[in-house]
């Protein structure tokens, strides 16, 4: 990410079936709907106030990519009073600053858990089984179904999972031999007519070899 509001606004869901795969924002009356959470939070947001702050940059990439889509979820709902902005990079906490100059310094952070439950109980109808280990080269795809669908990808073993919540989309089962081209073809056949876009991001490919055809996941690059 290189900081530019352009790419910031690039991928805002603004009311639509979409969302973007770094850090989705939007901006509503002159009004930035934030989300952030973080696990080692000394400042707690109450979870009434519209504004909740997420520190991801310690985090693990499957609970980042569930905080960036519940973030993206409950930012594209005009009707909701809950706003989310999450801290990834360096540059993030300027530009809170820049578009939101009434967050006190330090802005006031509201932990992972407590943002999860409330985005699972307010702003999502179920989850994208998946396992990130196996299918990480699919989390391009599984963003789209997550926007169509309004549901968050949560591993069967995420500590974010409530009892009995309900599968929207069995990954695991449907695209179990899935390659991305496969998962992208599957998407596109079932849902193009549902959505104005489709997830596009790397997740994660090792291109130190820029000849390699078919190069190794090694990292994340939300």
């Amino acid at each position: 990410m290189d900081g530019s509001p352009e790419r910031w606004v690039r991928f805002s869901p603004a009311g639509e079936k979409r969302i973007g795969p770094i850090s989705l924002h939007r901006m509503a009356a002159s009004r930035l709907l934030l989300c952030i959470a973080s696990a080692s939070v000394i400042v707690a947001l109450p979870i009434t106030s519209g504004l909740m702050i997420v520190d991801l940059r310690s985090q693990p990439p499957a609970t980042v990519l569930a905080v960036q889509v519940c973030a993206g979820l409950i930012n594209r709902n005009t009707s909701s009073s809950l706003s989310a902005y999450t801290l990834m990079h360096p540059e993030d906490t300027s530009w809170l600053y820049l578009v939101e100059p009434s967050v006190p310094a330090p802005p006031p952070l509201t932990p992972t858990a407590d943002f999860m439950q409330v985005c699972l109980s307010k702003a999502t109808v179920g989850r994208l089984r998946y396992n990130f280990s196996n299918q990480q080269a699919l989390v391009p795809n599984l963003l789209t179904m997550a926007a169509v669908l309004d549901g968050v990808p949560l591993e069967d073993d995420s500590p974010f999972l409530p009892p009995a919540f309900p599968v929207v989309f069995d990954a695991i089962a449907t695209w179990a031999t899935f390659s991305p081209l496969n998962a992208s073809e599957f998407v596109y056949d079932r849902y193009v007519d549902q959505t104005t876009t489709l997830a596009k991001m790397d997740p994660g490919y090792n291109f130190s070899h820029p000849l390699d055809p078919t190069p190794p996941l090694t990292g994340c690059a939300w």
